[in-house]
């Protein structure tokens, strides 16, 4: 059989080789990405005690925006992410292998969150059947990450191809997911475009945070810097840094 580079390039494949620096990222910016998360929990009913799901959960970083009453699964995939995914109370974690069910029981999630993990799956049918299967009736999926032809898909598949050894091959969201996602029996609520930034008290962290983030080992931070210009743009307002970001968010209720 053939193995396709992308294949090669895999989300267990890429994180298992670079889960440190990128953990390195998050903790040495802890509050960069936090409205990106908060962005994601605005669909979310704190209201009632939830069971939740985040696949793929990284380093577990959602978890801090999680109210600890509920109660948070985080399934991860690589070896280096599961094993810095602390259990808390109301907290587990969970192993899984894509395009292989994962061993939770059917419908016993309220809610399933996925945070811009699913661009580097090839095959997003496996991921949303396993949604479909995991979720209670009426269960809600909230789902963010880059739209095919954006300015963040340009900067990781153009920029971060070019610039980090293992390549990035993402293969984005667009029109066809929405309906994948309808297909299988979900009811969209919400799908669009939401801008805002990633925050940073410098240039200098900003530069070095997306060095280790997105495993920039082939140009100099003057590049990186450059191409932060170029693909992405930022400013700095009341002495913020703010880079410019933008996903697709999708929220959607099982029917």
């Amino acid at each position: 059989m053939e193995i396709t580079m992308f294949e090669l390039n895999s989300y267990k494949d890429i994180f298992n080789k670079r889960g440190k620096e990128y953990n390195y990222a998050m903790e040495l910016c802890p509050h960069a990405r936090d409205q990106e998360f908060l962005n994601s929990i605005q669909f979310l009913d704190n209201n009632k005690t939830l069971n939740i799901l985040d696949i793929p959960s990284g380093g577990g970083y959602l978890r801090k925006f999680i109210p600890t009453y509920q109660n948070l699964v985080c399934a991860e995939e690589t070896d280096y992410f599961y094993s810095v995914c602390k259990e808390l109370p109301n907290q587990q974690k969970l192993k899984y292998d894509t395009n292989s069910t994962i061993q939770i029981k059917n419908e016993y999630f309220d809610c399933i969150m996925s945070i811009a993990g699913l661009h580097h799956l090839e095959n997003k049918d496996w991921i949303i059947s396993e949604m479909y299967r995991l979720l209670k009736r009426s269960g809600e999926i909230i789902i963010s990450d880059a739209e095919v032809n954006s300015k963040v898909s340009k900067w990781l598949n153009e920029f971060i191809e070019s610039n980090n050894s293992l390549g990035h091959k993402g293969i984005f969201l667009d029109n066809n997911f929405d309906k994948l996602i309808s297909k299988t029996g979900f009811k969209i609520l919400f799908s669009d475009i939401i801008r805002y930034s990633w925050n940073f008290d410098c240039i200098d962290s900003m530069v070095l945070y997306c060095k280790n983030l997105f495993g920039i080992d082939k140009c100099s931070n003057y590049e990186i810097l450059n191409g932060l210009k170029e693909y992405l743009g930022f400013k700095t307002e009341s002495g913020t840094v703010k880079l410019n970001w933008e996903l697709k968010f999708i929220h959607a209720v099982k029917e």
